[in-house]
Order: structure tokens, then sequence, then C-alpha cells
């Protein structure tokens, strides 16, 4: 489970919690079968030619928990046989592993440990930009240890690291490596005022067109609750990007926001600000960056609405694109018919223009889900899902129709 490189490291934090839990009155296992039938109309997520298929799988699972009163840990292992009705070429085994630990020596002191690690051929579960969604042989493996030390009201310190390798059995030049390590202090003036200010160091490693990157990040906040339903901040940070094989840039920016509770049913968190873009050797661009979000509670139902314009990057996933501007609304539905029936229903939408590479994407998902839960050790559902992309990548773009019926058992 563990990569050869943080295998030393780890391994004797998880033993000895392991030997000193093994002891713990407070032991529970569970074990779980998935049971799901999909029809996909694009199973290669292709422009054209597209081929479709019924996929069957089968996806045993243990969940174990050993607790004590200063420490725990959790271990969760999904296996998943997928099964091609006539592409029996693409029949595969995936494994799915998480880990999850901590030890609390003191009431002011906390160390945590997790790690999760994920091999499969459908590589939509790690891009998390909905782009180059294709099937193809990965695994992944993502450690990140942290601790958080609180020494008053509203006070503490914290720091984390993470490790994160992804590994592609063919298109490799997409093969990349993160060390991110992190730390920040949150300081409580009083009731009403609160500052924090957190800095993040970022070295990764690519097998395309990247080379190495050295990264640094460092974020300043302030937070006024104005009355105990309206939360106001105010926050700017700094990032710097060194490449080895291609332009450095910096990023600054602003956000003023504020978070409000309307009633106990509604709910609304807005900011908006401006970010500097400012490339070696060329000139400053400025843009508008902002949120809103908005969250309905009627009865058995919740709305929620989010809209986004900002820069990100999109690294360490199925495409290494660097830095990009974009722009997205999603809306989502969740509704319980019933004491054991209930409903979601969302759509989102997303524009990406790429700085480093001659790329836009146009992103758009629409899904549908009815979960039937009659009893604690079963679940059936039906779902509906469709996403498209639209770029002027050369060979890139699809749209895919998926509908999934799936039985869940647990014991």
């Amino acid at each position: 489970m563990f990569h050869k490189k943080t295998h030393a490291i780890f391994i004797p934090f998880v033993l000895l919690l392991c030997s000193s839990l093994a002891w713990g009155k407070e032991r529970s296992w569970s074990v779980f079968l998935d049971l799901s039938s999909e029809y996909n109309d694009n199973i290669y997520w292709q422009k054209e030619n597209k081929q479709d298929d019924w996929i069957n799988r089968i996806m045993p699972g243990i969940n174990i928990n050993l607790l004590q009163p200063h420490m725990g840990i959790n271990l969760n292992y999904t296996a998943g046989f997928e099964s091609f009705a006539h592409n029996s070429s693409q029949n595969t085994t995936s494994h799915d592993a998480k880990l999850n630990a901590f030890i609390n020596p003191s009431g002011h002191l906390s160390l945590n440990l997790n790690e999760s690690y994920s091999r499969s051929t459908n590589l939509a579960e790690v891009d998390i930009y909905g782009v180059n969604r294709r099937r193809e042989t990965y695994w992944q493996n993502n450690v990140s240890p942290s601790f958080k030390f609180i020494f008053g009201e509203n006070r503490s310190i914290y720091g984390a690291y993470r490790y994160n390798i992804t590994h592609f059995s063919r298109d490799r030049t997409q093969n990349s490596t993160e060390h991110t390590a992190s730390g920040g202090i949150v300081y409580g003036i009083d009731f009403r005022n609160t500052i924090s200010l957190d800095y993040s160091f970022t070295h990764g490693e690519f097998s395309s067109m990247w080379g190495n990157l050295n990264g640094h990040r460092v974020n300043l906040s302030y937070y006024y609750k104005l009355t105990p339903h309206t939360d106001t901040y105010l926050s700017g940070s700094y990032s710097l990007r060194q490449y080895t094989q291609r332009i450095d840039y910096t990023v600054y920016s602003s956000v003023l926001g504020i978070k409000h509770a309307f009633s106990p049913r509604l709910a609304c968190d807005l900011n908006g600000g401006t970010y500097f873009y400012k490339p070696e050797g060329a000139k400053t661009t400025k843009s508008f960056s902002g949120q809103i979000n908005l969250t309905y509670l009627y009865k058995h139902s919740q709305l929620t609405v989010t809209a986004v314009k900002g820069v990100r990057e999109t690294l360490f996933t199925t495409l290494n694109l660097g830095l990009n501007t974009y722009w997205g609304i999603s809306i989502n539905l969740n509704h319980k018919l019933s004491p054991h029936l209930s409903s979601s229903i969302g759509t989102s939408y997303n524009k990406s223009h790429y700085k480093y590479v001659e790329r836009s994407d146009k992103f758009w998902t629409a899904s549908f889900r009815l979960e039937y839960n009659p009893i604690t050790w079963f679940r059936g559902y039906v779902a509906y899902t469709y996403s498209t992309l639209n770029t002027n990548e050369a060979l890139g773009g699809y749209d895919v129709n998926h509908v999934i019926v799936g039985l869940r058992f647990i014991y």
C-alpha cells in the first residue's frame, strides 16, 4: 500500500498504532458487496467512432475500526471486478484502499495520517476537471501526515505534508509526483476577531514538458464576526511557480467576503476580489475572481447553487495543463421522498482557458439518482449521468451517457 519512498517513514507509525489498538475494547468491522450494471454509450470517451457496452461490476470490500480513548485507525479496502459484455479485452480488476489513523497524546496535540491507494482503468476517477477522460491502467498513491496543536481559545498551529504520485501504464508523459509541505497559525484575538497565516511549498516532478516545479504560496486572512449570524473576511495571497522547462510566473490575489445566515433555512457565502497574473518577462494582467454559494433547506429538500470565477492549476491529474482561468456554475437538489427513498438531481458547467497550452475547454454534466434504503444492511439505486466536453484540442472532446442500476449489501 505504501510507496517505497514513504514505506520506511510511516510503517512504524501504523505498526505502533495497531499493536496498541489490538488490545483495545472498541473494535468493529463490516464487510460489504456492491453489485451494479451500467449501460455506457461511449466506453472509450471518444469524439467519433463511439462504442457502447454493458458493464457489470462486482465490488466486495471490508471496513475495520480499532479505537482507544486517544488513538484510532480505520482501514477500508474495496476490490472491483469489471466485466464488459461485448469488449472482453477491457475486463479488469481494480483496487481501492484507504487508511486513516490518529493519535492524541494530549488534549492540545493531535497527530494524523491519511493514505489512499487506487488502481483502475477508468481515468475519470482521478480526473477532477473533466479533461481527457480515457480508459488506461493507472495507479495513484497519496500519503498525508499532519499535526495540530491548540494553545488557546480559537488558537492553533498546524502542519501537513502531502506525497502524491500518479503513474500511467501507456501515456507515461503524464506521470507526476507531488511533494507539498504546508503549515500555519490561527490566532483568535477575541470573540469577534481572528487572523490566520499559512504557507505551502510544492515540489513537483513531471515526465512531460514541465520538467520540475518549485512553488511557494503565502496566504494571510482576517475574519470578523459582525453578528451571531454574519461573518466577514478579507484575505490576500501570493504564489510563485518556478519551472525548469517552462516560464515562471507569480499570482497575487485579494478577496473580500461575507457569510450570512438569513434564517435556519437560507445561508449565503459571497466573496469577490482581483487576481494579478505576472509571467516572467511579460506584462501583468488582472481579472475579477469571486464566488457565490447559496444553500436553501425546506422540509425534506436541500438546494445548493454555486457560481465561481477565478484562476487555478490543473496539475497532478490525467493531464498536466498548468495554470488556467475558469468560470463555472453548479445546481444540486436533494429531496427525501419518504423515510427510505431519496433522490438527487444536479447539473454543472465549467469553461477553462489554459495559459501555457493552446487549449480551451467547455465541460457540462447532468445527473439524476434515486436511492432506496429500507433496512440498514441493504441499499438499491438507479442513476443516470450525462457529460460532454467541447475542446479545441485536436483529438479531444466527447459526450457520454451512463445508466447504472446497483445494489449494496452490508454485514
